[in-house]
């Protein structure tokens, strides 16, 4: 069965801020130039980059873009074969694109690194396959945001490939059971909305608080944000 997408924004806003934050830290460590923002169709991730941390352009490359954001370049192109010439950008990001390729992470890890610059950063956020929660969800009410082939993959198996090809500065796991909080506190009436939204940022802040320990809790994490630099 395949279910509407729907969120609570004001829910959203508040649990996905500390990521949100991570990849505005990274942006500031650049200190401006021209993001490449790999599968972000209308470019919305680099546009938010680009708002809150001045000095950067902005590119966004996908196999369908859609509507440009403000000031966002999107060109056709495939993140397997990156239309651009050898360390083009400052800054890579990566939201929730990688799990659409799986089998090939390599090859995009590989191009990735060819179109960034030496000392550049890049920026990865992707769901993982660990939280059985999240893939309770996924299997039985897949949203008509979710593509057929998308296949969420262990953190581990994440960093391991990134750091084929790039040096791992940071690595941070979210979420453990307050992950689906935002699409279930949209199908709430709207009386019982805002207790809904103080349960889960008080669920949120358990997760927080059991994943920064690391160890066994982290391969049962939903998200992960992941930093890497290329070269040393």
């Amino acid at each position: 069965m395949v279910v509407a997408w729907m969120v609570d924004g004001e829910l959203e806003t508040e649990l996905w801020r500390p990521i949100r934050e991570l990849a505005l830290g990274a942006a500031r460590k650049g200190g401006g130039g021209l993001i490449l923002d790999i599968g972000g169709g209308g470019g919305g991730f680099s546009y938010y980059i680009s708002k809150h941390v001045p000095g950067y352009q902005c590119v966004s490359v996908d196999i369908a873009p859609s509507a440009p954001s403000p000031g966002v370049e999107c060109v056709l192109g495939d993140a397997l074969r990156l239309p651009f010439a050898d360390g083009s950008f400052d800054l890579l990001v990566a939201r929730a694109v990688l799990h659409h390729f799986p089998d090939r992470l390599p090859e995009a890890m590989g191009e990735a690194h060819r179109v960034l610059k030496p000392g550049g950063r890049f920026v990865i956020e992707e769901p993982c396959s660990g939280n059985p929660i999240a893939a309770m969800a996924r299997h039985a009410a897949p949203t008509d945001r979710h593509d057929p082939g998308e296949r969420p993959m262990s953190s581990a198996f994440m960093l391991e490939s990134v750091s084929q090809r790039f040096t791992v500065l940071e690595a941070r796991h979210f979420f453990l059971v307050s992950y689906l909080a935002p699409h279930l506190v949209a199908r709430l009436p709207k009386y019982a909305k805002p207790a809904a939204r103080a349960l889960s940022l008080a669920a949120a802040r358990v997760d927080e608080r059991l994943l920064s320990r690391g160890g066994y809790c982290a391969r049962f994490s939903a998200y992960i944000h992941i930093l890497t630099i290329k070269g040393k």
